[in-house]
């Protein structure tokens, strides 16, 4: 039963190594010495080290790390109810916003929803605040080429785009009263 729960739960076995790490157990285990593994310690693998960083939500990825930043401007402007509506409405239909904590067209972008609104909005930030202008492998994957840049529906719109536009490109048939208050 311990060999097979440690095989399900092996995560990296060095070739070069005497050690294999296992994730789920107590320990460390020895993958070299016999055909079952031996437990070595009795340290758990779940204490965290002081530079432990989970894995974040991929729509959420990096606005935790971006929020950390000394240069990460805040949202000034409110919202009404029609840019609230939008911004529902484009998360339910999936679009998707990446932009950079240091770009200030996506700090226009941001604005013109109002602060309300934009936290509705699927945001993928492209920039780690802590590797400064290296792009996330998530957009690098997205091969996102510009910022900001929205993915609605199978088509790809960069620059800073207007309410009104965001609405025709998702096909938003809400009110279109999208001045701040």
């Amino acid at each position: 039963m311990l060999k097979s729960n440690l095989k399900k739960n092996l995560i990296f076995l060095s070739l070069y190594s005497t050690v294999a790490l296992v994730s789920g157990c107590d320990g460390l285990a020895d993958a070299t010495n016999s055909n079952e593994m031996l437990l070595l310690t009795t340290q758990k693998l779940e204490d965290k080290p002081p530079n432990y960083r989970p894995i974040p939500h991929r729509y959420d990825n990096v606005k935790q790390v971006a929020k950390s930043s000394p240069n990460y401007p805040p949202i000034t402007t409110t919202s009404n109810k029609s840019q609230i509506a939008l911004a529902k409405h484009l998360r339910r239909k999936r679009v998707k916003f990446y932009g950079a904590w240091w770009c200030p067209h996506c700090h226009e972008q941001k604005e013109l929803f109002g602060k309300p609104a934009f936290k509705l909005v699927r945001y993928i930030e492209c920039a780690d605040a802590n590797e400064g202008r290296q792009q996330t492998p998530v957009c690098a994957k997205a091969k996102i080429q510009a910022y900001p840049t929205w993915r609605i529906k199978s088509k790809t719109v960069e620059g800073v785009q207007s309410l009104e536009t965001l609405a025709n490109l998702s096909g938003y048939r809400g009110s279109r009263n999208f001045t701040s208050p």
